[in-house]
């Protein structure tokens, strides 16, 4: 098909079927007459909604000439391309905008179906079950850690204390560096949330100056000092590009590829609940020659 018969049809859809802001009407009685493209007359009812309470008298002007202007140059477009249409491609394109037509009553009901009517509340067991199941569906393209991390003056006082009671990584000595008087220049201690390596970077720059393969060693802690501060980070877990990622970092893409497989299901058992009834009440009948 050619270019511009695709343009064609997206000006001729618009005008048929979406585009109620330019919507014509033949028959006005006494309605008045603002402009006319061949035999179509735009109306003056038919700005009605258009102006805002508080326009000015300049501003009305300015959008009841735009909105003209609007209206006539899609009906010039539109009358010449319809001029230069074959019958072929007249009726190609009636057929497409009667199957698009179509498409959006079928997926507006289906959508307010599940809507209603479809559980979308999911327990942490179909998840996780899903995931044991599918796992070679969630290898990770890039590298992702979970981490703790303290930073502090480098002759803070209580630095040693610091570094011996995050070095413990127990929850006793996490509560009391959390609870004690200890001055940090940044602090995070919650290391089972997965973070993707490019976004831990970009959240403490500093840590461009380590070795990426030292970084990304679990169960592994790193000093690095940038000027009079000093930074310890403990990687509790880290895994690379292509190995399988961790559940709770691909939980939401999980819930959403179930529920869509839900969906279908729904949908397809709606439909042919739908066909069945149509048997029974003989409004559906097939005739096979």
């Amino acid at each position: 098909m050619k270019y511009g018969f695709y343009i064609l049809l997206i000006l001729v859809f618009f005008e048929t079927s979406s585009c109620n802001y330019f919507k014509l009407k033949s028959e006005k009685g006494s309605d008045e007459v603002l402009a006319r493209v061949g035999d179509e007359k735009l109306y003056k009812s038919d700005l009605l909604g258009l102006y805002q309470p508080n326009m000015t008298t300049e501003d009305s002007a300015m959008v009841t000439n735009n909105f003209i202007d609007n209206w006539a140059r899609r009906q010039i477009i539109l009358q010449k391309a319809k001029f230069n249409l074959t019958s072929d491609e007249e009726a190609e394109i009636k057929k497409m905008v009667n199957q698009y037509e179509e498409d959006l009553f079928i997926n507006s009901y289906k959508a307010a179906l599940t809507s209603q009517n479809m559980d979308s509340v999911l327990t942490d067991t179909e998840l996780k079950d899903f995931y044991t199941k599918n796992n070679q569906l969630f290898n990770l393209n890039e590298d992702v850690l979970r981490y703790r991390m303290i930073s502090f003056q480098s002759d803070d006082k209580n630095a040693e204390k610091m570094k011996e009671l995050f070095k413990k990584k127990d929850s006793v000595s996490t509560s009391e560096l959390l609870k004690g008087e200890y001055l940090f220049q940044g602090v995070q201690l919650n290391d089972t949330v997965w973070i993707k390596f490019n976004d831990f970077i970009k959240k403490y720059p500093f840590a461009q100056n380590l070795n990426k393969e030292q970084l990304l060693q679990s169960n592994h802690i790193q000093e690095l000092k940038t000027g009079n501060i000093t930074n310890y980070i403990f990687v509790k877990s880290a895994l690379k590009r292509g190995e399988v990622a961790p559940f709770q970092f691909v939980k939401d893409d999980i819930s959403k590829m179930i529920l869509h497989q839900k969906k279908l299901k729904y949908i397809q058992d709606i439909e042919n609940k739908l066909i069945q009834e149509a048997i029974q009440n003989q409004k559906y009948e097939k005739y096979i020659p």
